[in-house]
């Protein structure tokens, strides 16, 4: 069994059932991603997930990082790994979305826009000619 076989089940843990329904051309271009995906590529990346351990880099993250997670979200549940990202990076604010499996993807604008703006720098001002 390949990519193009488990693409549909893979994709239907991403999105929750209502958000799913109402947005269905991306979850079908969600299983079109995993299903042109090389069935070694998509093993390797996931044997990758499972080990790699970054947790000691955390620390020298310095720019202001927003952290977000969906509460429904079964493969990285907010307590207890997205709870420790939040904690481990300085500056960093956790977002937790309710009713929501994959943040990133079903509220990208919304998260985008706010930590974009929220951590903006000041305009700089080019002061008076004269």
């Amino acid at each position: 069994m390949g990519t193009s076989a488990i693409a549909p089940e893979v994709v239907a843990d991403w999105f929750t059932p209502d958000w799913a329904a109402a947005h269905p051309e991306v979850v079908e271009q969600a299983i079109q991603m995993i299903a042109g995906t090389s069935d070694d590529g998509y093993a390797e990346c996931c044997v990758a997930i499972a080990t790699w351990d970054g947790r000691r880099l955390l620390s020298r993250i310095n720019t202001p990082t927003l952290v977000i997670a969906g509460s429904q979200d079964p493969g990285t549940p907010v307590t207890p790994h997205v709870k420790t990202l939040g904690a481990a990076i300085h500056r960093a604010k956790l977002e937790v979305l309710d009713g929501t499996h994959l943040a990133v993807i079903q509220h990208a604008d919304r998260l985008i826009t706010k930590h974009t703006v929220t951590n903006s720098p000041a305009p700089h001002s080019a002061g008076s000619a004269g």
